[in-house]
C-alpha cells in the first residue's frame, strides 16, 4: 500500500501552528498515558437560547457543558470563534463565563470584534479566514478576572501573576 501527501502538506499542516491549535503536539494520545487528563475540543454552531433586547438587538446564549472529574487542573484551556456576520454599526461583544459546579459564575473573557470600517457596507464579517484564538490560561486579563473572583467570592488574595500555569 502506497500513501502519499501533497507537496505542500509539510507548510500547510505539519507545520502550521494554526492546525495544532486544537490538537496540541505535547499532548499524549489518551491510550499512551492511561490515567491522563484526556485532550477533549467542545464546538458549537448554535445557540442555545436566544433573547431580545432593546433598540433591535438579541443576547445569544451558546453552552458547552463538560465534567471534569480529575484531581489536576487542566494544562491548557483555549477559546476560538470563527464567522462572525453582524449587521449593525457596533460589533457583537462575546463574553466567555465558567459556571463552576456550584452555580458560582465566573467571567473569563470579553472580546469585541473590530467594528466598521468607513467604506464597508453590511453584513460585516470578521475571523472567517483567520480564527480569533485565546489560551485563556495565559491571557493576563483572564488571571486578572479570576483573581477578583476569588478575592470577591472567598475572600482569598492572589496577584493574577500568581495564578500563571507551571
Amino acid at each position: 500500500m502506497l500513501t502519499s501527501y501533497p507537496l505542500d502538506y509539510g507548510t500547510k499542516v505539519w507545520y502550521n501552528p494554526a492546525a495544532w491549535a486544537d490538537n496540541p503536539p505535547l499532548k499524549p494520545p489518551v491510550w499512551a498515558a492511561p490515567g491522563a487528563v484526556p485532550h477533549l475540543v467542545l464546538e458549537t454552531t448554535e445557540p442555545d437560547a436566544i433573547e431580545p433586547r432593546g433598540g433591535g438587538g438579541e443576547l445569544r446564549r451558546y453552552r458547552l457543558a463538560f465534567e471534569h472529574p480529575y484531581n489536576e487542573p487542566p494544562d491548557f484551556l483555549s477559546f476560538t470563534v470563527t464567522d462572525i456576520i453582524y449587521y449593525g454599526p457596533r460589533p457583537p461583544l462575546l463574553t466567555v463565563v465558567l459556571e463552576r459546579p456550584d452555580g458560582l459564575k465566573v467571567r473569563l473573557y470579553r472580546y469585541s470584534p473590530p467594528a466598521p470600517r468607513p467604506s464597508e457596507q453590511p453584513p460585516y464579517t470578521r475571523h472567517v479566514t483567520s480564527p480569533h484564538r485565546v489560551n485563556l490560561g495565559a491571557d493576563p486579563g483572564v488571571r486578572a478576572q479570576i483573581a477578583a473572583f476569588l478575592r470577591s467570592e472567598f475572600g482569598i488574595r492572589v496577584s493574577a501573576d500568581a495564578l500563571r500555569g507551571q
